[in-house]
């Protein structure tokens, strides 16, 4: 098992965690006891970092609205152009798309 951690550090490796195993199956299909075995924590541990299976989902979802509005946003500042910085924004997405396939 891994040394104690900050809530934030688990609570990241935890959303790491279930976007990996998000690409392989249905996220339906996870369960909290993967999730505590790919960290390194016991399942009960997973519940001092989030209330319930639900909120490491939501925190998934908030994760990858993050990281997807900031490489759009990214794209789009790279071009001075309106069409090749569309451009630019449409491909960033189809990146993030085929990186995240769950």
């Amino acid at each position: 098992m891994l040394s104690k951690q900050p809530t934030e550090t688990r609570q990241a490796a935890l959303v790491a965690a279930a976007l990996a195993l998000a690409a392989e199956r249905s996220p339906a299909t996870v369960t909290t006891a993967e999730l505590a075995q790919v960290v390194g924590i016991t399942q009960g541990a997973v519940f001092r970092h989030f209330d319930s299976k639900e909120a490491i989902w939501l925190a998934v979802i908030d994760h990858a609205h993050r990281t997807l509005l900031h490489r759009l946003q990214a794209a789009a500042a790279a071009h001075a152009a309106p069409l090749p910085a569309l451009r630019a924004v449409f491909m960033a997405h189809v990146d993030f798309v085929v990186e995240h396939p769950g």
